[in-house]
Parts: C-alpha cells; sequence; structure tokens
C-alpha cells in the first residue's frame, strides 16, 4: 500500500477532535473556510453530547454518535442543512396546545438547552387517552416529517400521534431506565434513530405515509398510552413538509436559512485526484426506499453552476450515492447504495483534463469506472462548496480530505 505523503494532500475539511483544533495536516491560510447562516440559530451537541445552539452566522459543529477519525477518536464536524420552514405554531409553549381528557400541563420545567422552557405532561389520572395536541397545516399529499424532545417521568409508555381524518402513523415510545425506544402501533412511517441530547433528554423523529394536506391534521402527546396516570417531559416540537427532520427551529424561527460552507480551491483540475468524505448519519438517510425527499441532498461540489465541475450527492428515490463530473456536455456518474451507519466515502476522479471518469467506495469496494466525459481545463469557479452539490446535505460533514493522484479508501482512511 502507497503511503499518502503530506504534500500529496490538498485540502483537509472538518476533522475536530477533542481539543476542538483539526486533526492531522495544517491546512495554509488561503483554505480558510468561508460560512454564511443568516436570521436563524441552528441546534447541535458538543463534543460532551449536551445541547447547544450556534448563532447566526456560526457554524453549528456538531458531533454524531459513532462518527471517528483515522484512528477510531470521536470527530465532530460542521452541520450542513438547507433552507426548510417549521410548521407547529407553538413548538415550546405546551400550554397554548389543546387538551384532550383530564392532563396537567406545567410549565417551568429545565429543557434540553440550559433554559426552563420544557413542560410537564401529567394524565393524572388512569386514562390511556390524556394528552395534547396542536393542529398543523401540511402543504401537499406525501410523507411528512415531526420531532420533537422527550424525557422520562413517571409512565413507562407515551403515545405520539400523527392523525388527520384517519391516523397516519401512531407510534409508542417505551421508557426503559430513562431511554426511549420506539415502535409504531398503526399507520405507516419511519422511525429515525432516538439522539440523545444530555440531562435524561432524547430528541424523537417520525414520519407519517399519506397525509392529506386538505384533512385537519394534528400531533398529539399522550404521557401515559398504559393508563396509569404517569408523567413525560417534552420540548421542542417540529414538522415539516418534507419525508425527513432538521435540526431543531425554535419560536420565532419557522422560516428556515440554508448553511453555506465554501473554502477556496485553487488545485484544480488535476487529471487525477481522490476525495474521502466522513459523514455523521444523514436526517434523511432512513427515510426508506420508497420516500421521494423532495431534494437530491448534496455532499460537495468542486466549482458551481451546471458546468465545468466534480462532486457527490445522494439519489432521494434509489437511495444512492452518486458521485458526478459535470461539463455541461457529455457528463459522467457512477452510483452505490447508502452504506449503514456513517458512511465514509472515498472517491476516485481521473483523466479530469482529457475525457474524466469516476468510481467510488463506500466500504463494499471500488466501483467500475463510469464512461468518460468530456473534459474541461478549469473549474467553473475555485471554490468548494462543502455539505451541498445542488442541495444541502441535512448531516454532518465530519471530515473531508483532497488528496493528489487515484487512492484506495483503504490508503486515505490511513492518513493520520
Amino acid at each position: 500500500m502507497a503511503e499518502v505523503q503530506p504534500q500529496d494532500i490538498l485540502l483537509r475539511v472538518g476533522g475536530l477532535n477533542r481539543q476542538g483544533i483539526v486533526a492531522g495536516t495544517r491546512r495554509t491560510e488561503e483554505h480558510k473556510e468561508s460560512f454564511t447562516r443568516a436570521t436563524v440559530k441552528r441546534a447541535f451537541r458538543d463534543r460532551d453530547g449536551n445541547a447547544r445552539r450556534a448563532s447566526a452566522g456560526s457554524l453549528a459543529l456538531d458531533w454524531p454518535t459513532g462518527l471517528v477519525d483515522a484512528a477510531g477518536n470521536p470527530i465532530g464536524g460542521p452541520l450542513s442543512e438547507g433552507a426548510r420552514n417549521q410548521l407547529v405554531t407553538d413548538p415550546e409553549n405546551f400550554g397554548a396546545w389543546t387538551t384532550a381528557g383530564t392532563i396537567a400541563v406545567t410549565g417551568g420545567q429545565a429543557d434540553p438547552f440550559g433554559g426552563t422552557s420544557a413542560y410537564l405532561l401529567d394524565s393524572n389520572t388512569p386514562n390511556t387517552n390524556d394528552g395534547v395536541l396542536q393542529n398543523i397545516t401540511f402543504t401537499g399529499n406525501a410523507t411528512k416529517a415531526c420531532a420533537f424532545f422527550m424525557r422520562a417521568g413517571t409512565s413507562s409508555l407515551t403515545r405520539i400521534t400523527v392523525k388527520g381524518a384517519a391516523i397516519r402513523h401512531e407510534i409508542l415510545a417505551t421508557w426503559t431506565a430513562g431511554v426511549p425506544s420506539l415502535a409504531t402501533a398503526s399507520g405507516g412511517g419511519a422511525l429515525f434513530a432516538v439522539v440523545p441530547w444530555g440531562a435524561g433528554w432524547y430528541r424523537l423523529a417520525v414520519n407519517a405515509n399519506g397525509v392529506l394536506a386538505a384533512d385537519t391534521n394534528s400531533l398529539r402527546f399522550d404521557p401515559d398510552a398504559n393508563g396509569g396516570g404517569g408523567t413525560v417531559y417534552v420540548f421542542g416540537a417540529n414538522a415539516w413538509n418534507a419525508p425527513f427532520p432538521q435540526s431543531y427551529q425554535a419560536p420565532g424561527e419557522a422560516t428556515g436559512v440554508a448553511d453555506a460552507l465554501t473554502t477556496p480551491f485553487n488545485f484544480g483540475p488535476l487529471p487525477e485526484m481522490t476525495v474521502l468524505v466522513r459523514l455523521g448519519r444523514p436526517l434523511h438517510a432512513d427515510a426508506g426506499a420508497a420516500t421521494a425527499l423532495g431534494v437530491s441532498p448534496g455532499i460537495f461540489s468542486f466549482g458551481a453552476g451546471s458546468a465545468a465541475r466534480i462532486g457527490a450527492y445522494f439519489d432521494p428515490a434509489a437511495r444512492n450515492i452518486i458521485s458526478v463530473i459535470d461539463t455541461g456536455t457529455t457528463d459522467a456518474t457512477q452510483t452505490t447504495p447508502i452504506p449503514a451507519g456513517n458512511p465514509v466515502i472515498c472517491i476516485q476522479y481521473r483523466n479530469l483534463t482529457t475525457g474524466g471518469s469516476t468510481a467510488l467506495d463506500v466500504g463494499s469496494g471500488m466501483t467500475a469506472f463510469s464512461s468518460a466525459a468530456t473534459a474541461f481545463s478549469a473549474f467553473s469557479s475555485q471554490t468548494l462548496r462543502v455539505g451541498r452539490y445542488d442541495d444541502e446535505l441535512y448531516g454532518v460533514v465530519g471530515e473531508m480530505v483532497v488528496a493528489r493522484g487515484l487512492r484506495t479508501r483503504t490508503e486515505m482512511l490511513a492518513i493520520p
């Protein structure tokens, strides 16, 4: 195996270790990243797993569970998300939600972000149908996503329901030693991974199939589905006109704003180059094989526009990762299925200046090279866009390494 020399590493983005510095080869000043996100904050988890919020114009440096560097050490990276509008009118004020049955709704509880904006829902009486709900105005008939924070109270079973004229998805959260696990009780939809957010809080996310916009749709929480009069803590309920969730949007932040992380790249196109990307599990990766995402989440793009660029993105229909050479004339693509866990993607680009082709490896071996694209002599812009090709990633770029030459995934993973 050929060792990758320091001079062959052209660029490194991300890869924050527990000391908060970029691991491995240093970058030159000319490769400083530029980041923008106006108006809204972005929720993320810090290196200790605690809930944090990045202010407008500041990176959200998230630490996804299970994302590690070449040595197996936990790493964080920039969270990249698009402009998506949030539809729950009162995402934190559960006192304004409609009550059903006999239930106490008590505010002023400690929330995941260190404030006191959470609520305690208390069924009070032995009844399985005590809860709170809020109507949500969806647009279009499709699969819709919801996400919310919960912390264990005295209940061992909590019910979450997305309902229109009929139940679209009824979910049961079983509490075991303070940790929730999700199961579908009726209806249908995806159950996304339960994510710990510190101080006993967990973020739960689901979607519901077959939602009809003309219905009176609602999101409902019943604290004790066993009918024992138990309690549960809730905070931060969100919903979107999309089949997968994104990070938390607080009151006053219903209108989403896209993240934009770029850095100069003045080396290309080279005849041959290899890109390694470590991704925190993208929020859309578990949305289901039959679910159309409505976007083609982008991983990166060298260059911009519709010509003279290379990059990679997710195929929303076939559930694939695609590497692409986009020339404006004859393009080239190669495809491989989305792997389980946190994807580590190695992409090779060869003969870019004479008629390029691409291959990629996500852990199951390098694919064959694609057919040849039209050659090009310069990128459409000398800028790397991290976390997007055409649409935003909706995930975390843990690390991105760019090297000269054609390197195997094993060689790229061995870079310290």
